[in-house]
């Protein structure tokens, strides 16, 4: 899939150097004041990195492991909010002063760190009332 969007890409850049007319910003096509040209470099590059991942962070004193493991559960956070927008139908809230966007910010970030602590209490509770 990525691959198919990759070349898809390429066909459009080449399309922008056979008729550099009204030409939008194509990302493998090169173009100075008097030519446009297909950027096999980049292309070569892109093809090189193509399936491959990156992480980019400014931590230091992190283990490689540690950065991996913390982006992959990012999902957890993905899903809270799906779960806030589907089941408990919320809608965006607009605030227009700094120290009420950090102050609603904070309460969404203390919440979400509160779900994993109900959770464990409700797992709990529900294997002791069963057992």
């Amino acid at each position: 899939m990525v691959l198919a969007y990759m070349n898809k890409q390429i066909k459009k850049a080449e399309s922008h150097v056979r008729t550099p007319g009204k030409m939008r910003c194509a990302k493998f096509v090169s173009a100075s004041a008097d030519t446009v040209s297909l950027n096999e470099a980049l292309i070569a590059k892109t093809k090189k990195l193509l399936g491959d991942k990156g992480y980019h962070t400014n931590l230091k004193n992190i283990s490689d492991a540690n950065i991996i493991a913390h982006y992959r559960s990012l999902w957890n956070v993905e899903q809270s909010f799906r779960v806030a927008k589907s089941d408990l139908a919320s809608r965006p809230i607009f605030h227009r002063k700094e120290t009420s966007i950090k102050a609603h910010m904070l309460i969404c970030v203390m919440a979400l760190c509160r779900v994993p602590l109900s959770l464990d209490t409700f797992v709990n509770g529900f294997e002791t009332l069963v057992s």
